[in-house]
């Protein structure tokens, strides 16, 4: 028995010194990783605050060393496609079309049609676009247009080379100025390709001939967007209260109003006038033995209640009113 109660008191010392060694240094390293984690997502936090990146606009985006190329298109559906044709070297994604826009409400002083300011030179100001937040189709969340420019942002500031593969025509032309000016895109890195079908050798010819963004697209499709604002504003507002509220027009459809009520106003004006079409064979006199006989004249045309001449015959009379000529 006394052998057997030896190795019991030994473990109690033991056992009661085994937790109480680990506690002292625990706690310090406990506290030192929670100071970091906090770190960490403060900074996290602050460089996704300023998610309208408009405001960034400016700052030094130099891309990291031997980092990927992006590629920003128009649509999610095709971002996915065009990245498997790409490879790991491109990472593609998608603005769901516009994310600036004319303000819809919010007239400054300086402007004399909302968001244009007409007597400074017809200069637009736009603004990141509101698309609200919530859920989709299918209850699929969507992402606001700050949250898609703060993505973007995150990714081009990382990327050795930015494509900016948008629709190729006026729209798509104006997205990716949109794109660059909201990114504030270093020109030297950022370059503009177009393709009209998502095939792999379609994405690439592409990617092999890349170019800038053309200019005159893009003025041409803000005079547009401007002309629209500045006609379509007025005359939506002077519809609702002359015709009835929520009608609306623009550019389109003032021009089409226009056309037909001229034409309207063309058919109403309109005075009818007589006129008589005659046909005649000549010849010098002499020339052609010829005597008048009034018995075998035909009246083509006469007017209602007219009776017929003397020497016409009811059938001379039935063709005169089909034909409307008289010889």
């Amino acid at each position: 028995m006394p052998p057997r109660k030896k190795p019991d008191e030994a473990k109690q010392p033991t056992e009661a010194k085994k937790p109480a060694a680990p506690k002292k240094p625990a706690a310090p390293k406990k506290k030192a990783a929670t100071g970091v984690a906090k770190v960490t997502t403060a900074r996290a936090k602050k460089a996704a605050a300023p998610a309208p990146v408009h405001i960034e606009v400016g700052e030094d985006t130099a891309p990291r060393s031997g980092g990927r190329s992006l590629v920003i298109v128009e649509s999610p559906a095709k971002a996915k496609t065009i990245e498997k044709y790409l490879g790991p070297g491109f990472k593609v994604l998608a603005s769901y079309g516009h994310v600036r826009d004319l303000p819809p409400k919010g007239k400054l002083k300086t402007e004399d049609v909302v968001g244009i300011s007409i007597k400074e030179g017809w200069v637009p100001r736009y603004v990141v676009v509101d698309r609200g937040a919530g859920k989709g189709g299918g209850g699929r969340k969507f992402k606001t247009a700050e949250e898609i420019l703060a993505e973007l942002k995150k990714e081009a500031d990382k990327s050795s080379m930015v494509y900016l593969a948008t629709d190729p025509d006026r729209e798509g032309e104006s997205i990716a100025w949109h794109i660059s000016q909201a990114l504030g895109l270093d020109p030297a890195r950022t370059q503009r390709i177009t393709f009209n079908e998502i095939t792999k050798s379609a994405v690439q010819r592409a990617m092999a001939n890349p170019s800038q963004i053309n200019d005159q697209r893009v003025q041409a499709q803000e005079a547009r967007r401007v002309l629209d604002r500045v006609v379509g504003y007025p005359l939506s507002n002077l519809l609702g209260k002359k015709v009835t509220r929520g009608l609306s027009a623009g550019r389109v459809q003032s021009v089409a109003v226009k056309l037909i009520v001229d034409r309207e106003r063309e058919i109403e004006a309109f005075k009818s006038e007589e006129y008589w079409k005659i046909t005649a064979l000549l010849a010098l006199p002499g020339t052609v033995s010829y005597t008048a006989d009034p018995a075998k004249a035909k009246v083509y045309a006469k007017k209602k209640g007219e009776h017929l001449r003397k020497g016409a015959t009811k059938d001379d009379e039935t063709e005169a009113e089909g034909d409307g000529e008289t010889t």
